[in-house]
């Protein structure tokens, strides 16, 4: 969890060298920052392996939910903070990103969005966590989309850049619009992921035949 908090953080305390850098080397630079880069985005890799290590040490069905039920209480909490500073402070637009970084075109959050983020995250994991364990309820399409999760995040590109901005030119000027999408785009994934984990799938080993006992016969 330190070293989450810490990739992230050295990355906006040093953003303004780091931005001319890549200025000063576009090349290197884009090699280096394009998309997610592994500074600072490997930082919330950590924080989540440090979560799911803990929640995975917690055997203890009380302890589980207690653990879970925090990461709600956590979820809350960071929203509201976050919603609380795009509404009190004088930033524009507002609900807008104001205070985010950009390097290389691409997003990096920064203050309220950050807890937003994280926010988003604690609150899916808890929620998932009621609907699963409490609830009894498999989730099937989530279980689809983590395992072929790899193959999607390539594929959205696809659908999304290629088809939809180049080939279609969409462009979504509206939160609604954004959100319908968005759902859309999920509602699309799932099959076509089943459909890619079909093809991939791997036959079963099946166990070799027992030798024959010819003791008796001899």
């Amino acid at each position: 969890a330190a070293a989450g908090v810490g990739l992230y953080a050295s990355f906006v305390l040093l953003f303004e060298p780091v931005a001319a850098w890549v200025s000063a080397h576009p090349l290197v630079g884009l090699v280096a920052f394009f998309d997610f880069p592994l500074w600072p985005w490997l930082g919330l890799v950590c924080l989540g392996l440090a979560l799911g290590a803990a929640a995975r040490d917690l055997r203890d069905d009380t302890a589980r939910a207690a653990f879970h039920a925090r990461l709600g209480l956590a979820a809350v909490v960071m929203a509201a903070g976050a919603q609380a500073h795009e509404w009190w402070l004088p930033v524009a637009p507002r609900l807008g990103f104001a205070s985010d970084l950009l390097i290389t075109n691409h997003w990096v959050p920064r203050g309220p969005t950050t807890a937003w983020v994280l926010a988003w995250v604690f609150a899916t994991v808890a929620a998932c966590f009621f609907v699963v364990e409490r609830r009894r309820q498999p989730l099937r399409p989530l279980v689809v989309l983590g395992r072929a999760a790899l193959f999607l995040y390539l594929a959205h590109h696809v659908l999304v850049v290629t088809l939809g901005q180049r080939t279609l030119g969409l462009a979504l000027a509206s939160w609604p619009l954004y959100w319908a999408a968005t759902a859309l785009l999920i509602a699309a994934l799932v099959p076509l992921g089943a459909g890619w984990k079909a093809l991939t799938r791997r036959p079963r080993a099946t166990a070799p035949a027992p030798p024959a006992d010819l003791s008796a016969a001899a």
